[in-house]
């Protein structure tokens, strides 16, 4: 019922999921926790595809760095990225 991914093991943000699915209060600091490791989990995620998207490793995504990532991808020079 709690083990959401189906791994067999229940963690903190699996139990917190539930009780916050289920209407629980969550206590402040397990909350936090609960919180900081969601901001963890999501930056892990997304550092690859963000290091991807920076063309000029300048810490920001801006419309240059799509532009030259349309560019490059951009295999048949019609201005759209296919297959």
């Amino acid at each position: 019922m709690m083990d959401l991914d189906n791994d067999v093991d229940v963690n903190r943000l699996e139990v917190a999921s539930w009780l916050n699915r289920n209407l629980y209060i969550i206590c402040r600091p397990f909350r936090d926790s609960v919180l900081k490791d969601l901001e963890k989990k999501a930056l892990k995620f997304y550092h690859p595809l963000f290091l991807f998207l920076d063309a000029d490793d300048n810490k920001i995504i801006n419309k240059t760095d799509v532009s030259t990532l349309v560019t490059e991808l951009d295999s048949n020079n019609d201005q759209k990225v296919s297959k």
